[in-house]
């Protein structure tokens, strides 16, 4: 061990790093607390420090109890009534035993931080009423918690709160939030005089108490006014008080305390008139809730201080006049070279009628503007506001340090604005550091037409820029379609790091009833970020492209690059070895070079999430190390690489080291790539990325790492390659089977036996299996990996197979597909899409095809050799697709070959084809390597159009290995003038839909004169192919 890490400050500086500072608990902190949990075991050296930090904050008492004996409690699960929230309590079982109390101090002795969000939390174990009444009783006389600072208590029990927080009281106590103000209605609302006892003591068991709030429920105020009174003046070291009823007397000895920096407090009617011309002399910030701006107002005449935030919460609207009275009396009773923060905001009025509210105006806002250092002003109150170009400007001249300004964000202005985009210029020019505005804008498009002769490109604002706005609410601004995009324009030519544009959010603005504003304004945030993009990447090329001219980089040159560099977040490389672009031009390998070698040693990409990297050229390696940090989410490597390309040792180290780089990668996806090293160095790699949720590897991989993400507890899709040195004896899966969370699983390989192999030594439940194989398998083989299929996968969970072949030949003799092969898979019932195709014939009858229906009724799509075809007649009728359309009402694409032998139509024109039945859903059929007679396409169109009306395609003879499955006769037969055929089955059956049949008795369904001398012109020019029979030529 270094001996640095053997002194107490230096342990305790690195283990606090892992403490949640502040003042909010924060629940998740389970990496954290794992890590601290194992430094604790390391050696007696960590022990105690990483247990002192590990139990330093605690958002609630539960992890003391789970301490404790198992036998002591347990875990019930309960419905809070009136909620519908489904907790988790511990229940007791025992009594406490010396043993237990000796486990609870031991643990207790290290907690600073305790806060209870009990009983209606979801996220813990809330501990049962009787359980914590038990809890309050200890063996010992001496202090529980003896190095507690902070508690943050919510519990709203009264039957156990008040006992319980007595045993964690102690004079080391610092900060005490005690929230007892329910959210449901069904909390216990009353707060007896006995429940309130506590209060008065607390001032002697905490004596150095610094921070106190208190939130009770209305009806116990009157209680709690008493308990105060004698609290409060007991407590001398008071930084901060937050309390909703203070009484007079209170209040004085408060104005007095010259430690006191934050007061808040309700002001009624009934509060008496004081006299307070002195006191507060070190207040920071003072909040008051009002029934009245009135109220307020005589408040605020009784004080001279020198606040640095006023804020003022009314439960009644205050009028404009009055607004201007407290504004007037502002500067006279508060120091203006201190104040910097002012807040009047009302309840908010639902429904309220802009038609009958007082109007804001200059004059109302005018005495606060000698306030020179504001940086905050919100306001929020039920008025209309109605500010100038030149008044806004005003505003902004007598407040230069303004971050933060907020007119009526929940309220809106009532009526359209007079301030144009050209005052809001005029107010971001005069305040640098403004961060976050809400106002009303007059939006008309005519401000941006551009008036005079020039036909110089006009650049908005004459190329002001404002950096550090990021927020901005346009409140109820009136918008129209035309001034969509020059808003947009402008706004990402002036303020180009705006995060949101907020427009008619607010409770109280209505709904826009005139135009759709909100969707507007909506289309204008989406072309805004369009807009920054663009303007973005165009100062990052013209950047690069100006030093392939003149000179390298300079420290200068790589401040500018790290400015947006710092930015971006999402990066694409598509640059090739051929490429002709203009970016392949301007950036030869030299500028990611030079690029590659950054003279400092942060993260250049702090925000970078995404990396999408199709580069060939291998000179970008070293640019592309660059990219790489610890903020990176997503990464596809999938580099084209020319024949010859070769990858050599250095360059692939750097994905050795991608896990060490990129320890929070999720989505990782890889192409094969040329390189000098084994499967091992991949492996060796993937064995350090333990938070995988999408991995896509075409690279081999060793059994250590499929060993490895078996063990992902978030890996969710898979494809990977298998190889056959994967699949051996050696290896060794988890329990079980391993991949717990898979849900897409895509594997490639040479033969399907060995896939087979792999799945064999699994257990897993995913709703997408996708295989490839380079070879065609056997069907005994491809039924084999059927059965190892039904045996290893989910049968409720499995949704999609796909299984396909690379071979490109013609169909072995004797290799058939039948019924037998796919019946392992009528396990699957809630199988949705199946796709087979491999270098096989095929041979399933009517009966057999709606067998599988039977299995499949939420079928959407079926694809029986899609490219190979069935290679022999069909055995399959139209009967056979009509039984399937029965029982998979929501069929969607159907790809098999159909026999369309000219008997198995209806004669009888008096009943409709397929006897009624119709699917809706079907839009697209493919009839493979099917034979098709002129003389049959008129049936044939009949019949689809009756039975699948909504189809928008109909193919045949499209696979890519149809024809090599045929001789030279047979092509020229069946595959040339079949596939003519059908494309004229297709564009019958459009002009069917057109001019649709009558379907009377004695009439033939094509009374359309545009079909039928289109069926009898093909009849006249195509002889009948020689397989047919006579008698179907008949």
């Amino acid at each position: 061990m270094h001996r640095a890490l053997q002194i107490p400050e230096v342990l305790q500086n690195i283990l606090s790093l892992f403490r949640v500072r502040g003042s909010t608990i924060h629940a998740n902190r389970g990496l954290d607390n794992k890590t601290l949990a194992a430094l604790s075991r390391t050696c007696r050296t960590f022990q105690n420090p990483a247990l002192d930090v590990l139990w330093a904050d605690l958002a609630y008492i539960d992890p003391l109890v789970l301490c404790l004996p198992e036998d002591l409690y347990l875990t019930e699960d309960r419905s809070l009534q009136g909620s519908g929230h489904n907790l988790k309590v511990l229940v007791m079982r025992r009594p406490l035993t010396p043993t237990d109390w000796s486990i609870y101090q031991r643990y207790a002795a290290r907690v600073r931080t305790l806060g209870t969000v009990v009983p209606y939390s979801e996220r813990q174990r809330n501990i049962e009423a009787k359980f914590m009444l038990a809890l309050s009783f200890p063996s010992t006389t001496g202090v529980l918690f003896p190095r507690l600072r902070e508690i943050l208590w919510s519990d709203r029990r009264p039957e156990t709160s008040m006992a319980f927080l007595r045993t964690l009281l102690s004079p080391q106590l610092t900060k005490l939030h005690l929230d007892w103000c329910g959210p449901f209605p069904h909390d216990r609302s009353v707060w007896d005089i006995h429940d309130m006892s506590l209060l008065s003591s607390i001032g002697k068991l905490c004596p150095s108490l610094t921070d106190f709030l208190l939130r009770i429920p209305n009806d116990s105020r009157e209680h709690a006014s008493l308990a105060l009174s004698h609290l409060l003046p007991s407590l001398t070291n008071l930084n901060s008080v937050s309390c909703q009823i203070i009484d007079a007397s209170t209040l004085l000895y408060l104005a007095g305390l010259h430690s006191l920096r934050y007061i808040s407090f309700a002001l009624t009617q009934q509060f008496p008139d004081l006299c307070l011309c002195e006191g507060f002399d070190a207040l920071e910030e003072l909040v008051v809730e009002a029934e009245t701006l009135q109220l307020a107002l005589s408040l605020l005449l009784k004080l001279h201080f020198s606040p640095k935030t006023v804020q003022f919460s009314l439960w009644e609207s205050p009028e404009a006049s009055c607004i201007q009275d407290i504004f007037v009396n502002l500067p006279s009773h508060c120091a203006t070279h201190v104040l910097q923060t002012i807040s009047l905001q009302d309840i908010p009025a639902l429904g309220w009628d802009p038609d009958l509210a007082t109007t804001v105006t200059f004059e109302t806002v005018k005495p606060i503007l000698p306030f020179h250092h504001l940086t905050t002003l919100t306001m929020d109150v039920v008025c209309n506001f109605d500010i100038t170009d030149d008044q806004f400007e005003e505003m902004a001249s007598a407040w230069p340090k303004l971050s933060t300004l907020e007119l009526n964000t929940h309220h809106g202005w009532g009526n359209e604005s007079q301030l144009t985009f050209n005052g809001f210029l005029s107010f971001l020019r005069k305040c640098p550091h403004l961060k976050i505005i809400a106002i009303a804008l007059n939006a008309h498009h005519a401000q941006f037409i551009r008036t005079g002769t020039d036909t110089k490109p006009r650049v908005p604002g004459s190329g002001a820029v404002h950096h550090n706005l990021t927020s901005l609410n346009v409140l109820d601004s009136v918008i129209q379609y035309t001034a969509i995009l020059p808003i947009a324009d402008w706004l990402s030519a002036i303020t180009p790091n705006l995060e949101h544009i907020h427009a008619w959010q607010g409770n109280c603005m209505g709904v826009p009833v005139e135009a759709d504003y909100m969707s507007h304004w909506s289309e204008v945030e989406t072309m805004y970020k369009a807009f920054v993009g663009i303007a973005l990447s165009n100062k990052v090329i013209d950047f690069l492209q100006s030093y392939v001219l003149r000179r390298p980089l300079a420290s200068k040159d790589w401040t500018i690059y790290r400015r947006y560099a710092a930015r971006v977040r999402s990066l694409r490389n598509s640059i090739s070895a051929e490429s002709e672009s203009s970016l392949r031009l301007s950036l030869d390998a030299d500028i990611f070079l030079a690029l590659a070698f950054s003279p400092t040693t942060g993260v250049l990409f702090p925000r970078l999430r995404r990396i999408h990297w199709n580069s060939e050229l291998l000179e970008l390696v070293p640019f592309l190390r660059t990219l790489l940090g610890p903020s990176l989410l997503t990464l596809h490597f999938d580099p084209t690489l020319t024949w010859g390309t070769v990858w050599s040792l250095p360059e692939f180290s750097m994905l050795s080291s991608l896990g060490e780089l990129c320890p929070s990668l999720q989505d990782f996806s890889l192409a094969r790539l040329h390189h000098e090293c084994g499967p091992g160095a991949l492996s060796q790699m993937l064995c350090t990325m333990f938070k995988l949720e999408c991995l896509a590897t075409a690279e081999d991989i060793n059994a250590t790492a499929l060993a490895h993400l078996a063990n992902l507890p978030l890996l969710r899709k898979l494809s990977l390659a298998v190889c056959p040195s994967l699949v051996s004896p050696s290896l060794q899966l988890p329990n079980r089977g391993g991949f717990k969370q898979l849900a897409d699983l895509a594997i490639a390989s040479d033969t399907l036996q060995l896939v087979t192999n792999l799945l064999a030594s699994m257990h897993i439940s995913p709703s997408k299996i996708g295989v490839r194989s380079q070879t065609s398998p056997d069907p005994l083989v491809l039924r084999s990996f059927f059965v190892t299929l039904s045996s290893h996968c989910a049968i409720s969970a499995l949704r999609d197979i796909d299984v396909c072949d690379e071979m490109k030949r013609a169909v072995p003799p004797n290799s058939v597909v039948v019924i037998a092969t796919f019946r392992p898979l009528l396990k699957f019932h809630q199988l949705q899409i199946l796709r087979i195709d491999v270098a096989c014939a095929v041979n399933i009858t009517d009966e057999q095809l709606g067998e599988m229906a039977s299995a499949w009724p939420d079928l959407l799509e079926l694809h029986i050799n899609d490219h190979h075809g069935w290679t022999a007649t069909s055995k399959i009728t139209f009967s056979g697709p009509l039984s399937l359309l029965q029982k998979c009402g929501r069929l969607l694409n159907l790809f098999i070959a159909l026999n369309t032998d000219l008997l198995q139509f209806s004669i009888d024109h008096a009943h409709l084809p397929g006897h009624g039945i119709a699917n809706q859903n079907m839009t697209m059929l493919d009839v493979l390597d099917s034979a098709i007679s002129p003389s049959a396409i008129t049936p044939i169109a009949e019949w689809l159009s009756a039975v699948l009306p909504k189809l928008a395609r109909i193919l045949a003879w499209d696979g890519a290995f149809m024809m090599r499955a045929r001789g030279p006769e047979e092509i020229a037969c069946y595959g040339k003038e079949s596939r003519s055929n059908t494309e004229r089955l297709s564009e019958y059956d459009s002009t069917r839909k057109r001019c649709p049949g009558s379907w009377r008795k004695g009439k033939l369904a094509i009374n359309n004169p545009l079909l039928e001398m289109a069926t009898s012109e093909c009849l006249k020019s195509f002889g009948p192919p020689s397989s047919f029979s006579s008698e179907l030529v008949k």
